[in-house]
């Protein structure tokens, strides 16, 4: 019974900042700032493309080192950023893999990198809502880390080939390729304790 109390006070908590992150999402204006990158009232959407081949290699890396060249970008930007992603330890939940992404080309509105947690230890929800009241229970003189929840899409490059397998060129010889867009699903994006948030 106390469980169910729990339970129910926390939908009760939890709402509000769901319902309001849904309705930001489809006409939200882009970040602007490292508080927009972690502010818990608005679920952001993010986005990642790279090929099959870097794809794959992160997706089964199991040295969590292997970093690989992609681009980002966030829904309402213009700009794709250049980063490098690696898989991160956490146990995958499926094809939902945890990463971490390290702009390459500078900041992204104060943040050098993000790391992505997919929930395999808890899952995103309380996990989101124990740094959330973490964040409401900071004063003057203690400010912790931050972060909010995010959706990931992935934009994997993939080769055209024929019935046999063979590569099809255009009319320039260059390879064709297909876009395969996967969401991921929702993330914490948890702020990481480097240089850059001693700075912010």
């Amino acid at each position: 019974m106390k469980f169910l109390k729990l339970f129910f006070a926390s939908l009760l908590l939890f709402l509000p900042l769901l319902t309001f992150g849904a309705q930001s999402v489809s006409a939200q204006a882009p970040p602007t700032s490292w508080q927009d990158i972690y502010d818990p009232l608005v679920l952001r959407h993010y986005n990642v493309r790279l090929t099959q081949a870097d794809y794959q290699t992160v997706r089964f890396d199991e040295t969590f080192d292997i970093k690989v060249p992609a681009v980002f970008w966030a829904d309402g930007e213009e700009v794709e950023r250049p980063i490098r992603i690696r898989r991160k330890s956490a146990t995958p939940i499926g094809d939902k893999i945890s990463y971490r992404l390290d702009f390459t080309s500078g900041l992204w509105h104060g943040v050098k990198t993000m790391s992505l947690e997919n929930g395999d230890d808890n899952n995103v929800v309380s996990e989101g809502l124990s740094w959330y009241f973490h964040r409401r229970a900071s004063n003057a003189n203690y400010k912790p880390g931050l972060a909010a929840w995010a959706t990931v899409t992935l934009h994997v490059v993939v080769p055209v080939v024929d019935e046999f397998g063979a590569p099809v060129l255009d009319e320039n010889g260059n390879p064709l390729t297909t876009v395969d867009v996967r969401p991921q699903g929702v993330y914490l994006n948890v702020e990481l304790p480097d240089k850059y948030f001693m700075i912010n």
